[in-house]
């Protein structure tokens, strides 16, 4: 009877979820954007055309997503609007994430970053800060990741934004070992939800405590907090977090030897998942179906939901793998260009390097023969009847020439021993002086004593 009542129960929900695909709404929206974009030249305003397009193309098409956000990148780029080139940077950054191209995603996330702070626009900064601290997450630095969402919530606060507070809080609760310390950031984050009314975040925080408290052998709190969440995920028809909370519900259940409430329940998730086209809750659905028939020793049922189960598995590893292999061609590609682009700089780098060695042999020549002809013009003065002044101001500018063009010899050498430490720049230029002062005041004796004779 209690089986009954739990299917009449519902009845409402399994019914939900076989209407029709948010796919529709999303086909719908695209068109709309793409009439759009045919009728706009191109001008400022495609630009944002643009940026939406890809955020829709993002929920199912990674590709188009990124053609649209790289065509509204240097559009805007080429009309300077900075705040918009920061968020398409982002979004690249999350196409790139949601593909698995973390390293990739890193690098998009670090410049809109980079961008975010030269506008000292918190909340963007906040947001790159924190989906850093996700990829360090994926790949295992729980200290970086959680280092990174505690600056989010920095920028956040700082902000005043109460969404992004209790986002960043919810990162940091997933992040943090300690039980009782993840607790509390959960318990921070939903209720800076619950002050905004934002029901996605309330219901966040729900599931997450629930699944914490559920770790914890904490069953009837555990059922509580997901049974509030899925009431809260029904009121905003979110199919995938419906299919989410039945499963989590329904293996709840199960742990808790309920194992009626816990079939109905799978069933649930299962019947959404299918009706709305979403494999990881069905898999997952199927799982628990196996291993709910095999507790109940009906062994032919556990084999064909394992079965179901084995082939959504095999069949959403081969597209991951089919997605693998396009992003390593894609590396391979993007490698392959990078490489020819550094040989085509390196070659152009080294012939203005030969053009420069050519050019500056050229007028050291120079400068050196107008020195010797200085010199040689200075020392023919001593043939003939001059001011005894002139003849010095011109000894002391030939030799000042002769010291500037010593300095521009050896400065290349001067500044890698040096490291460009003025101390010690200085110190070679007075050594050098020192060198070349008896020189001056030799020639320039020299050539007093050839005046006067000449006299």
């Amino acid at each position: 009877m209690k089986k009954l009542v739990l299917c009449i129960f519902l009845l409402p929900s399994l019914s939900f979820a076989q209407q029709t695909p948010v796919d529709n709404e999303r086909i719908s929206t695209v068109d709309s954007l793409k009439a759009v974009l045919d009728k706009i030249s191109e001008d400022s305003s495609k630009v944002y055309v643009l940026k939406k397009l890809s955020r829709e193309y993002r929920r199912y098409d990674s590709k188009l997503a990124m053609e649209h956000a790289e065509r509204a990148y240097q559009l805007a780029q080429s009309f300077k609007m900075e705040p918009v080139m920061a968020d398409i940077s982002f979004d690249i950054g999350l196409i790139h994430y949601n593909t698995g191209d973390y390293e990739k995603a890193q690098k998009y996330f670090l410049r809109s970053l980079s961008m975010f702070e030269s506008l000292e626009d918190l909340i963007g900064i906040g947001k790159a800060y924190d989906m850093v601290g996700d990829i360090k997450g994926v790949q295992g630095d729980l200290e970086a990741s959680l280092d990174h969402y505690k600056k989010a919530l920095k920028m956040f606060q700082d902000a005043g934004d109460a969404y992004w507070i209790a986002w960043a809080y919810n990162d940091i609760a997933r992040s943090t070992e300690n039980p009782d310390s993840s607790l509390k950031y959960h318990e921070l984050s939903l209720m800076t939800s619950q002050k905004i009314n934002n029901l996605q975040g309330i219901a966040d925080s729900y599931h997450n405590m629930g699944m914490l408290h559920k770790s914890l052998n904490r069953l009837d709190t555990a059922l509580a907090y997901l049974l509030r969440a899925l009431a809260l995920d029904k009121e905003q028809g979110n199919f995938y977090e419906i299919a989410i909370s039945y499963n989590e519900i329904g293996a709840l259940y199960i742990k808790m030897k309920k194992y009626d409430e816990g079939l109905v329940n799978i069933n649930a998730a299962l019947s959404i998942a299918n009706g709305n086209r979403m494999k990881g809750p069905a898999k997952m659905a199927y799982k628990r179906l196996s291993e709910y028939y095999e507790l109940m020793n009906n062994y032919e049922a556990a084999y064909e939901n394992y079965q179901l189960y084995s082939s959504m598995k095999d069949s959403m590893f081969n597209e991951d793998k089919s997605k693998e292999i396009g992003k390593l061609e894609a590396k391979y590609e993007f490698e392959k260009a990078e490489h020819e682009r550094k040989r085509l700089e390196k070659e152009q780098a080294d012939v203005l390097a030969e053009a420069q060695r050519r050019r500056d042999n050229l007028q050291y020549s120079g400068i050196l023969i107008f020195m010797v002809l200085l010199f040689a013009g200075v020392f023919m003065l001593g043939k003939f009847s001059i001011p005894i002044r002139l003849a010095e101001g011109m000894i002391f500018f030939s030799f000042l020439l002769f010291f500037e063009f010593t300095l521009v010899l050896l400065d290349p050498y001067i500044e890698e021993y040096s490291s460009g430490a003025p101390a010690i720049k200085l110190a070679f230029n007075a050594i050098l002086a020192g060198l070349i002062f008896p020189l001056h005041s030799f020639f320039e004796s020299k050539l007093k004593g050839r005046i006067v004779k000449a006299k």
